[in-house]
């Protein structure tokens, strides 16, 4: 069975830690996985799909960076989305696991 898995880590890195152990669990027991990341890379965790990084300004989690640490737009937020669904469209999975949505991440909701 085909999982995607899409973590988006915005200040510290624990969420697409813990993604990839899950990640990496499954695969043990047989499940073909594919990791997105929608947080910035982090050298040691590798992933499937890198999407364009966001990160939050600050502990608020109001105003969302992009890669070059600017606040994210309209149209950054569309290609973004874009991305997102490309790779899923491209996994062909049958499972989709979203890490926090909708109880935490409400800023990614685009």
């Amino acid at each position: 069975m085909k999982v995607f898995f899409y973590v988006q880590h915005l200040l510290g890195i624990g969420h697409l830690k813990r993604a990839a152990v899950l990640a990496a669990a499954l695969r043990k027991a047989g499940f073909e996985v594919t990791l997105a990341s929608g947080g910035a890379p982090v050298k040691g965790i590798g992933v499937d799909v890198q999407l364009p990084p966001a990160s939050a300004a600050d502990l608020t989690f109001r105003t969302l960076l992009d890669q070059a640490g600017q606040a994210v737009d309209e149209d950054w937020k569309r290609g973004r989305a874009a991305a997102l669904l490309d790779a899923w469209r491209a996994s062909r999975a049958q499972v989709l696991l979203i890490e926090l949505f909708p109880f935490g991440r409400r800023q990614m909701r685009f």
